[in-house]
């Protein structure tokens, strides 16, 4: 109903809407959605200061990143990141996210092999 109602394209591509119907479709989507731009809420915030700040990794940190670096490679690209911003945040935080991640795992790995 929707589509033959607002939609003037075929169904496989579904990108034109009927031009009679363009106000009432806007209308209706108006009533759920609103965007306010900044300058209309007048807000005004300051430009943002990028300071890059350079450090050394200390010799542990260094040994915990070549331990873990083939072993990420393996896994898929949103598990790498993950893994990254944890390591870059807390040995805490790496070793959280570790733990979380190591019963989905091993579920996958015994689903895998039929075990």
């Amino acid at each position: 109903m929707f589509a033959r109602k607002f939609i003037a394209d075929s169904r496989e591509k579904a990108r034109q809407l009927r031009l009679e119907a363009r106000e009432e479709f806007r209308s209706i989507v108006y009533g759920y959605m609103s965007r306010i731009r900044r300058g209309d809420a007048k807000l005004y915030f300051p430009d943002r200061k990028v300071h890059l700040h350079k450090v050394k990794p200390t010799p542990a940190e260094l040994e915990l990143i070549q331990t873990i670096a083939k072993p990420i490679q393996k896994l898929n690209r949103l598990a790498q990141i993950s893994i990254l911003q944890a390591l870059t945040s807390s040995p805490e935080a790496l070793k959280t996210q570790l733990e979380n991640m190591a019963p989905k795992r091993n579920s996958s790995a015994r689903a895998g092999t039929g075990s």
